[in-house]
């Protein structure tokens, strides 16, 4: 399937008839009081993807600002007594990883104990679609897990993907990571996607895509993996195989974006409405 068609088939041929429910319900973790923007900024695009609902779980100390700029999602506000950390009960665990279809874990998550023992139910437990980005990566490397469930995507940016892999390599390419990359999923049986100027996916049966090079310098900013990693897990909410769709959206909108604005000025908040003028276009 092209990326015309792809969208065509995820935004424009939907039954008038359907409900939220045939789109999928997507979970965002994540937060911290150091980091309390890169959830949000997931959020926003994982409502970008088409999905029917969006959940957060944030720590307590930043419900307030999390709250007020995240329209249309449902807030799980974990223990009290966990404050900057996410700590649930089991029933309320139990409800999320059955009622969602797809979990972000990572933007802006503090590296503490409580995260690390959520992580690890997580990834023995969940049977949906588990994106694991940003500080989830650091966690990931304390898991004491050797195979993953099924349907774990790994989002690593290559300096990430270097510490994960306990790599010595040092480059921008992301296809030089690539042998690396099959070694970790000989031992953990994921995904993992590569992000980069370039970006390259590696299958859990270890098969290679590399995805169209658009150089988007814009990127190269805070926040971006964030954006990323939401709009792919509200994707993957209701459809399995558009990881380099999810990938090769967020550059097109990024080169759209620096077009307009520049690299310098334009960023991953620019993407949002460059997103919505590539649907435009390819309705006609």
């Amino acid at each position: 399937m092209n990326f015309r068609d792809d969208i065509r088939k995820i935004y424009l041929e939907r039954d008038p008839k359907a409900i939220k429910n045939d789109f999928g319900k997507t979970l965002l973790l994540g937060g911290s009081m150091s980091y309390p923007n890169g959830i949000v900024i997931s959020s926003q695009f994982a409502s970008l993807s088409g999905n029917g609902y969006t959940a957060l779980g944030v720590p307590c100390t930043i419900y307030p600002i999390v709250a007020s700029r995240s329209p249309l999602t449902q807030i799980f506000q974990p223990s009290m007594s966990s404050l900057d950390s996410l700590v649930y009960d089991d029933e309320t665990l139990e409800s999320m990883m059955k009622n969602y279809s797809s979990i972000l874990f990572g933007p802006g998550i503090k590296e503490s104990k409580e995260n690390l023992s959520l992580l690890s139910k997580l990834l023995s437990r969940y049977e949906g679609n588990l994106v694991i980005d940003a500080t989830g990566l650091v966690l990931l490397s304390q898991v004491d897990i050797l195979k993953y469930r099924p349907r774990v995507l790994l989002t690593p940016h290559l300096g990430e993907a270097r510490r994960l892999f306990h790599s010595d390599i040092h480059s921008r390419e992301a296809l030089d990571y690539v042998e690396d990359a099959k070694k970790f999923i000989e031992k953990h049986s994921c995904h993992i996607l590569l992000k980069s100027s370039s970006s390259v996916l590696v299958s859990n049966d270890k098969t290679v895509y590399q995805d169209e090079i658009i150089l988007t310098p814009a990127l190269a900013k805070a926040g971006s993996g964030d954006g990323l990693a939401g709009y792919l897990a509200g994707l993957l909410s209701y459809a399995d195989k558009l990881i380099s769709y999810d990938n090769h959206m967020i550059h097109k909108a990024a080169s759209l974006a620096q077009d307009l604005l520049s690299p310098g000025i334009a960023s991953i908040l620019d993407c949002k409405d460059q997103i919505i003028n590539i649907i435009n276009e390819n309705k006609k």
